[in-house]
This record gives structure tokens, sequence and C-alpha cells, in this order.
């Protein structure tokens, strides 16, 4: 009889850590960071500004961070312009121009 109860023991404690693993601790870090940027991948670009390397037409490269990325851009741009990025997508980035340049 005490084998059994020292197996459901064992039993019953890995099945409370593997709900704390697998399901409570998920839960918590879900809530802890909830309204919160990512800090990585494409989205953590969101708000962040880039200078335009090449561009053609509505494509072309910016750099971002040192890094080349794709982007697309319903407004007009030039290499050497400052972009602000407003999405990521399929690693392409959505920019569109900041309003600094100087003025004559």
């Amino acid at each position: 009889m005490d084998g059994r109860k020292l197996l459901l023991g064992i039993i019953l404690a890995v099945f409370a850590y593997e709900v704390c693993e697998h399901v409570i601790a998920p839960l918590l870090f879900r809530w802890k960071m909830r309204g919160r940027s990512p800090l990585t991948g494409l989205e953590s670009f969101v708000g962040k500004t880039a200078q335009v390397a090449t561009w053609t037409g509505g494509t072309g490269t910016v750099l971002v961070e040192g890094e080349r990325w794709k982007a697309e851009s319903v407004a007009p741009v030039c290499p050497g312009d400052r972009v602000r990025i407003t999405g990521a997508r399929s690693l392409t980035l959505t920019v569109v121009p900041l309003d600094d340049k100087p003025t004559l």
C-alpha cells in the first residue's frame, strides 16, 4: 500500500508542476506583458525612424538600426530621406516620410 501512495504522490507532484509550467506561468507572463510594445521581431520596429537607402516607385530598402530592410510607402520618398515605420508584413516594412526636411 505504501508503494501506491508514493507513486500517487509522485504523479500528483509531476502533474502539479506541469500545470504550473504550461498553464499558469504563460498566463501570468501574458498578463504581465499586456500593453507593452514588442521587444523583438518586426513589430518592435513600429514607431522607429529609418533612413531610405534605395527607392524605386513605391518600394525600396531602408536602414533600421544598422540593418537593411525591404520597405514600401504610398508617399513619395527619396534615398537619404528619414521615414517613420508604421507597420510590418511578410518581412517588409511600411513607412511614411518624416516632415523634418529643411525648408529653403
